[in-house]
């Protein structure tokens, strides 16, 4: 019979060391676990805990990588556990030292088989613990960064693997495609030509991420060409089709492709192609391609309205192409914004207005003779924007209206620098412009009747502000849009005054110390220089434009009952000029106008004679005259026709045509002498002015002037138009000094004295055909 196994708490120590040799499963009773000595037990508890309590008291953990953490500020608990810890080891430190003495073997056992639970020392503990909880960790003086090579090696696999990813578009796939959308488009066939058309773009972009990110990749100029004018040409009819819409030129309401029931499946295809079809806009600037894309975005504009993010940014790129674009690209900018605003007038007719109203203000800084038209019809097709909607427009046209307002109020109450400047330059004059245009267009609209009185007082203080003789053209621009108000509106706005104040404030009769290289375009002027005030060209512009805006005025009034009142001040003012002025062209220009005045002055007079009664019967007469075309109406007509045409020319930087019929012989130039020189300088110094134009001879060699024709007699009876020195003719020509020179030469062979040469002068022995002299060229 087997011995009975002891429970290992009833082993006494002889029997406990006797089964030291034996196995585990000697030593272990049936269905319970191995039992230890309670003193081996004891003595364990005590070495773990010593060793936990020694290590705990640090306050720093360990990195994956070996690296220490940083260490943290130890709390009032934790302080005082910390000293209950540091007695506890120094009394396990203790019990270690007795149990060598009194259980000498369970030592040995331990020296043996478990070392380390007798190398415990509590101080060097606790040295560790306040070194680390003392100090401060320091970083190591080099840290390791992964080397330039490495990354490049990582991106250049990416990209390889992006690359092989990537399917390569070629002409023929183009083709396949083009014919299979012919056919009929599918869902899947639009997401890959949608993707296609991404990667063309995306080459057109700086970003590279954008061309490894797409699943196609397209290579060349053919193939980007192909796949963009596939989509630009016929993807739109395509998708149509796909959608099932109905394409009715003639319908009243817009049917979004988003009430249809496939669209869910090519949303997101079509959402990706309108930004991509932005991003192509913004990229390119040929004028060819931008007005393809902008023919393409105006037959796209109800899937455009189906994303109102993307609308958005449809309205501002068009607005940016509509106000800084070509000409024909400007033009179907416009066509497809008014389009948005006529589908979707309550949701963007007002940003849209806003943001037409800003571009026009931000590229009307500055102007020239190229940028005028561009100005007019930025004008024009936003008073058309506004119309769509006259209760709509009312608020931003009170609003901006009134910016002006406050600018010119604060310039007339401060005038300090800064405040007339925002007054007085190109944006302030050409808004005003802009309004006047508005107004005139949509006046028969009720809503916006009640801008025109403060438009027209904010227009009339920004003339009186600085009333001096350089901001002459500022005030002819006034004047203008004054002009286009009233013959808009049929209100009366006194533009006169404002005239007549050059002919009083100028004078004609100064002669000019400077001669003009070319004329002044009052057209892109602003503001005159010193040095344009005493030019001839000054006075010449001036004339003719006082001279334009004058019948501009009146025209409005020409069959009005009581034109003949509304001439009488003007009348007189124009006589007074005429008895002052001594220079015959002027003279003659003048003269002329008021002639047209007073004739079509009698021919109201007769007609209206026993016609005076009820304003009833005074509108429908004012009408038939109207319909009838009275003289000053028809003159006005061919005028202007002639007028337009030497503006066009001007603005051209051609010559000026001149309305008279001079007939030109040109002729080789000669030398003269010193001696034929000396005579003719004494000609010229008469103190008599009606025998000059105000020009003050210059040297020899200056360029002729482009503002006139200069006309002198030849011996021969002939007559030069342009000479090559300057110098002063009679009142209607400009005779330059070569010129005269010459003549003085051929007479001084024929040895005519001081007096024949004097009248050859004058012209009064030549006889010449068309040619119109002045008063004072008959005195003489």
């Amino acid at each position: 019979m087997a011995p009975t196994k002891k429970r290992l708490a009833e082993l006494s120590v002889e029997e406990f060391f006797a089964l030291e040799g034996s196995s585990n499963d000697e030593a272990r009773v049936d269905g319970e676990e191995d039992v230890i000595p309670a003193s081996r037990q004891r003595s364990r508890t005590f070495a773990t805990k010593g060793l936990k309590n020694g290590r705990g008291i640090l306050r720093k953990k360990k990195k994956k990588d070996g690296t220490k953490s940083s260490f943290t500020v130890p709390s009032k608990r934790q302080t005082k556990e910390k000293k209950d810890d540091e007695g506890e080891a120094h009394e396990h430190a203790k019990q270690l030292e007795q149990l060598k003495s009194t259980d000498p073997d369970f030592y040995n056992f331990l020296q043996k088989n478990d070392s380390t639970l007798l190398d415990f020392h509590p101080d060097e503990g606790a040295e560790d613990s306040d070194d680390s909880e003392s100090g401060v960790h320091k970083p190591p003086e080099q840290l390791e960064e992964p080397s330039d090579s490495e990354n490049d090696d990582k991106e250049e696999e990416k990209a390889k693997v992006s690359k092989k990813s990537q399917i390569i578009v070629t002409t023929t796939r183009v083709d396949r495609w083009r014919s299979a959308a012919m056919t009929g488009l599918t869902q899947a066939l639009l997401h890959d030509v949608v993707g296609a058309f991404g990667a063309a773009v995306a080459n057109t972009q700086v970003d590279k991420d954008a061309k490894l990110a797409s699943r196609f990749k397209v290579e060349g100029s053919s193939v980007f060409n192909s796949i963009v004018l596939f989509c630009l040409r016929d993807l739109q009819p395509t998708l149509d089709a796909l959608l099932r819409l109905k394409t009715n030129n003639h319908r009243t309401k817009l049917v979004l492709p988003s009430s249809t029931t496939r669209w869910k499946g090519v949303r997101q295809d079509v959402r990706t192609y309108l930004g991509n079809v932005l991003q192509l806009l913004a990229a390119l600037s040929e004028d060819t391609v931008v007005c393809a894309i902008l023919r393409h975005i105006r037959h796209l504009v109800p899937y455009f309205l189906c994303f109102p993010k993307i609308s958005r940014q449809l309205l501002k790129h068009m607005v940016r192409v509509w106000s800084e674009g070509a000409n024909t690209a400007r033009v179907f900018a416009f066509l497809v914004l008014n389009r948005v605003c006529r589908e979707r007038q309550d949701l963007h007719l007002a940003s849209i207005i806003k943001m037409m109203y800003l571009g026009y203000v931000r590229n009307v800084k500055f102007t020239s003779p190229d940028s005028l038209p561009l100005i007019g019809f930025m004008q024009r097709s936003f008073a058309e924007v506004c119309g769509l909607n006259p209760n709509a427009a009312y608020p931003h046209s009170f609003l901006y209206i009134r910016q002006l307002a406050i600018h010119l109020r604060n310039a007339t109450v401060v005038r300090k620098r800064e405040n007339l400047q925002a007054v007085y330059n190109w944006q302030f004059v050409h808004c005003l412009g802009l309004w006047s245009r508005v107004l005139s267009t949509l006046y028969g609209q009720v809503v916006l009747q009640p801008l025109v009185y403060p438009l027209v007082q904010v227009i009339c203080g920004t003339i009186r502000l600085i009333p001096t003789a350089r901001y002459y053209p500022l005030r002819f621009h006034c004047v203008s849009a004054l002009n286009l108000l009233t013959a808009s509106t049929g209100v009366f706005i006194p533009t006169l005054p404002f005239l007549m104040e050059v002919f009083e404030d100028t004078d004609f009769n100064k002669r000019p110390s400077r001669i003009s290289v070319r004329p002044i375009n009052f057209a892109v002027t602003l503001k005159l220089s010193k040095t344009n005030l005493q030019e001839k060209a000054f006075l010449d512009g001036l004339l003719d434009q006082l001279y334009d805006l004058i019948m501009e005025s009146l025209i409005p009034h020409a069959y009005s009952i009581s034109f003949t009142e509304l001439i009488l001040p003007i009348t007189i003012q124009l006589r007074r000029f005429l008895s002052g002025c001594k220079i015959g062209n002027y003279k003659k220009q003048v003269r002329q106008l008021l002639e047209k005045l007073q004739e079509n002055s009698n021919f109201l007079s007769s007609k209206r004679s026993g016609r005076l009664g009820d304003s009833q019967s005074m509108d429908a007469w004012e009408e038939q005259m109207k319909t009838q075309k009275t003289p000053l109406m028809r003159y006005y007509e061919m005028w202007r026709k002639l007028r337009d045409h030497e503006i066009q020319l001007e603005i051209g930087g051609k010559e000026r045509l001149d309305d008279r019929s001079i007939p030109s012989i040109t002729r080789k130039p000669q030398k003269a002498g010193e001696k034929e020189r000396k005579e003719f300088s004494e000609l010229f110094e008469s103190d008599d002015e009606s025998d000059d134009d105000g020009l003050v001879p210059k040297d020899k060699g200056r360029k002729e002037s482009d503002d006139e024709d200069e006309l002198s007699d030849t011996s021969d009876g002939s007559l030069a138009s342009k000479d090559d020195d300057g110098a002063d003719e009679d009142d209607n020509e400009d005779v330059e000094e070569k010129e005269v020179l010459d003549v003085a030469s051929k007479k001084a062979k024929a040895m005519i004295d001081r007096e024949e040469l004097a009248e050859l002068l004058v012209g009064r022995g030549d006889n010449v055909e068309n040619l119109t002299l002045s008063d004072d060229d008959e005195e003489l």
